[in-house]
């Protein structure tokens, strides 16, 4: 839910993240003031005050990747050992053990007079429990998904995605560098800045990709989409001709829907949708469902 971090009450300070529809500070201390927590923010258009008003905010300038609102987080701290600030939400519904997902997020990095530098290992981590209690919970030196290089743009948004086979009933998805200072790469940008790695993250998901058996996976091979990512026009393919299309928002809302003669090619133009990460459902003329995953730039 509210993977685009749109919906909440506006932010007025930093550190909003429990304004927030469904995201929480993911490190909790208990009986300690949450302003003391490490405190990941949240940046809306919506915000009385400029500093947490996108594109210009206290911590960098930055568009959101899509909509109007971003979450901030930093993955690295030179003042502190593995200090790190997360974020996390509960899933609409348990994973299924066994099951494929994909898992998407885009990410950009900030530089600004308060924060600096450059880390890999901003990822993402799944639990069957809510959140940590210390610092060093997160610090478990794995993630089911992590950015291995350093990632250093400040200007473009990078759509990361990575395929996951569900291992436990998992029922909470959170957001940071969950490896030690040792297994993180961390770059100083320049010497005007505190040395703190810090990253915007926008369009968070984390979806069902396919279903289980090699039949069905090789079926969804058979569908194709070029150019993927795509700006202005995709062109899809299938060996087996499609009857029926349908373009699924992350969000469940339909922005294409068409019959066709058991074609096996036809053009989308994708230029009036918005950036981020669209599905798309076609039904070929053996009555086989196929889904594939597209980006649009």
């Amino acid at each position: 839910p509210n993977g685009s971090f749109e919906d909440g009450d506006c932010p007025t300070t930093l550190a909003a993240i429990n304004d927030l529809d469904h995201w929480y500070f993911g490190i909790q201390f208990p009986d300690v003031e949450w302003n003391f927590w490490p405190s990941p923010d949240w940046y809306h258009t919506c915000s009385p005050f400029e500093q947490l008003q996108p594109p210009n905010v206290l911590t960098g300038y930055q568009v959101p990747f899509s909509g109007s609102g971003m979450a901030g987080l930093f993955t690295y701290n030179n003042n502190f050992s593995n200090d790190r600030e997360v974020i996390s939400i509960e899933l609409l519904e348990e994973l299924e053990v066994g099951d494929n997902y994909t898992f998407v997020i885009s990410a950009v990095n900030a530089i600004s007079n308060v924060y600096g530098g450059y880390s890999n290992r901003l990822g993402m981590k799944l639990t069957t429990y809510p959140y940590w209690t210390t610092l060093e919970g997160p610090i478990t030196n794995s993630a089911h998904f992590s950015i291995d290089e350093v990632l250093e743009d400040t200007t473009n948004w990078n759509t990361f995605t990575q395929e996951i086979i569900a291992d436990s009933a998992y029922k909470y998805l959170h957001i940071g560098n969950f490896f030690n200072d040792s297994l993180t790469t961390a770059v100083m940008s320049n010497d005007q800045v505190s040395f703190i790695p810090y990253y915007f993250v926008d369009e968070v998901s984390l979806i069902k990709s396919t279903l289980n058996s090699d039949v069905e996976l090789k079926k969804i091979s058979v569908l194709n989409a070029f150019p993927n990512p795509g700006t202005h026009q995709m062109s899809i393919t299938s060996q087996k001709g499609i009857v029926t299309a349908q373009v699924f928002k992350i969000n469940g809302q339909v922005v294409f829907e068409k019959n066709l003669d058991h074609d096996e090619k036809f053009e989308l133009n994708i230029s009036p949708w918005s950036s981020g990460v669209y599905i798309l459902k076609a039904i070929d003329r053996e009555g086989a469902i196929h889904h594939l995953k597209l980006i649009k730039n």
